[in-house]
């Protein structure tokens, strides 16, 4: 996000996307764009949306997805505010995740990625 209402707008979308995943109960690891490393939920998760790059869960459904925002997509060679992977939190690789042939292999099904832009839709 390149001005501060997009950032502000971000850190939002973030908060509400823990505060779903929190109360229907669901677990999640969160990738820190400090120690670019994998964390995983905390009990107190005061202010982590400041250094929230990406954010992984498994649905009710049994599903892996990784939500990973501003990223470089070499297939639409532009920056993509929020993109949605299906995918684990394994094969994000820092958002080489739809670029990697060995792992779209290593996933039985290969990571959809879907653009979503400026809208704060997330299905």
């Amino acid at each position: 996000m390149c001005n501060i209402a997009g950032i502000l707008a971000q850190q939002k979308l973030i908060r509400t996307l823990l505060s779903n995943l929190s109360i229907m109960g669901i677990d999640y690891q969160w990738f820190s764009s400090k120690t670019e490393n994998w964390e995983n939920k905390h009990a107190d998760d005061f202010a982590i949306e400041e250094n929230l790059k990406a954010l992984s869960w498994i649905s009710s459904k049994g599903k892996s997805r990784v939500v990973a925002f501003n990223l470089n997509i070499p297939v639409v060679r532009n920056n993509a505010d929020i993109c949605l992977f299906k995918s684990a939190a394994c094969l994000y690789k820092e958002g080489n995740i739809a670029d990697d042939l060995k792992n779209r292999k290593a996933a039985l099904i290969p990571p959809e990625l879907m653009n979503i832009g400026k809208r704060e839709i997330l299905h």
